[in-house]
């Protein structure tokens, strides 16, 4: 079985400024990816959010530019902590399991402003969202400054998929410690040769 990272609905693209941008309706799947490109009109501090869960039910851990860590307690998104003038990128990924707290990990950049003498910013972000019963359907990524994303910023959500690998029936595999034979079906199951 292949894996692979699957678009798993349109991306949203936001039409005009705004404060929010939402991706709904995202199939129930164990992993998630997502990624956000966020052009600023002033100051933007992305905060991320799942199901419209607006309570004090998610955690975080940040590591800034490799020096400064920090967590926090209960608060009503994941921060990222990155406040800046300059377009962001944010990509993370999720344990989705209905039953089980969502674990988050990822990153957000900054270009830290335009030309050659600003620095990029980096913030490396670890995070939970202690729902227990629900399964993420929606992402949510809102502004915590005073400016907006720009129109053209876009949110998509990738969903981790297995594909069987396109072989033709009867390709056989050797396991090379064991000297066992796997003879493909063609379309979904390795079978033991004896």
């Amino acid at each position: 079985m292949a894996f692979t990272w699957e678009r798993s609905v349109s991306a949203t693209t936001l039409g005009s400024d705004g404060g929010t941008i939402t991706v709904s309706s995202i199939p129930v799947k164990r992993l998630l990816h997502v990624e956000a490109y966020l052009e600023s009109t002033g100051s933007i501090e992305s905060v991320i959010q799942f199901n419209a869960d607006t309570g004090s039910n998610y955690w975080k851990r940040l590591n800034n530019n490799g020096t400064t860590t920090s967590s926090s307690s209960a608060g009503t998104g994941i921060d990222t902590n990155l406040s800046s003038t300059a377009e962001q990128f944010i990509a993370f990924d999720v344990i989705n399991i209905a039953s089980k707290e969502k674990l988050v990990t990822g990153t957000i950049t900054d270009s830290g402003g335009s030309g050659e003498a600003n620095t990029p910013n980096c913030v490396q972000f670890t995070g939970v969202w202690t729902n227990t019963s629900d399964a993420i359907t929606s992402v949510r990524i809102f502004n915590n400054e005073s400016g907006d994303f720009s129109a053209g910023s876009i949110l998509t959500v990738w969903d981790g998929t297995t594909s069987n690998p396109n072989l033709p029936n009867g390709t056989i595999f050797e396991v090379s410690d064991t000297g066992k034979h796997w003879m493909w079906d063609g379309t979904s199951a390795w079978n033991e040769v004896t």
